[in-house]
């Protein structure tokens, strides 16, 4: 994106519709804060990553309304990564749990992660300790967030795999192996799964839950 200043030391630009309370606890934490209105998205962390910030409320909304995948579509076409953020204790209740599993699904399909936060305060030493890594060049702890793009189709389907709910990168990997590819594990009975090493029932079943939520002909549309 245009016009937009980094700074050679751990800098976050933030939009300047983001709270100012959010804005001074990032920057007590030692990063610099660079206020801009952005086009897309609510933070810019090392010139590539792209991070929209919604409550809990916002999330359910802008899935009820489409909103959600027009945003995320447009951040990518303008970042590398892209990482949503939600913050909030508990989701509000009007919007069926099969609809925000089936947005949530859909959104680790597109390779983007999912963080939760509980507030201000840890929205702001997430985005801190975020930007650092990537102004001092190390890997971090979310997969989906690393400086390169998947090189093969393995490394695309481990890259999906390890964005679903409770799937390390040594799950992803034993899934993948079992299984020998994305459709075979989509369509995977709860039983199916829980053959794999280090998948519990509770696991499996929310997994099976996601997987027909997602692929149900009357799941919500982008």
């Amino acid at each position: 994106m245009e016009g937009i200043l980094l700074k050679d030391e751990p800098t976050i630009v933030v939009d300047i519709r983001e709270p100012p309370s959010l804005v001074d606890e990032i920057e007590q934490l030692g990063v610099t804060v660079v206020k801009q209105q952005l086009a897309v998205g609510d933070f810019l962390l090392g010139g590539n990553v792209v991070v929209e910030r919604k409550t809990l409320n916002d999330f359910e909304s802008s899935v009820f309304d489409g909103r959600l995948f027009r945003q995320i579509t447009e951040m990518q076409q303008h970042y590398t990564k892209v990482l949503l953020l939600l913050e909030g204790v508990e989701f509000p209740s009007y919007l069926p749990v099969s609809a925000r599993e089936g947005a949530l699904m859909k959104l680790a399909l597109r390779g983007v992660p999912v963080v939760y936060s509980k507030g201000l305060g840890e929205t702001a030493n997430l985005l801190a300790k975020l930007a650092i890594k990537q102004w001092e060049g190390k890997e971090h702890n979310y997969s989906l967030l690393r400086g390169r793009k998947p090189r093969n189709a393995k490394e695309q389907a481990l890259f999906v795999i390890s964005s679903l709910p409770n799937i390390s990168e040594k799950r992803a990997e034993l899934l993948l192996e079992h299984f020998g590819s994305l459709q075979r594990l989509f369509t995977a009975s709860t039983k199916e799964l829980m053959e794999v090493e280090g998948i519990g029932k509770k696991t499996a079943g929310n997994l099976h839950k996601l997987f027909i939520n997602l692929f149900r002909e009357d799941s919500m549309e982008e």
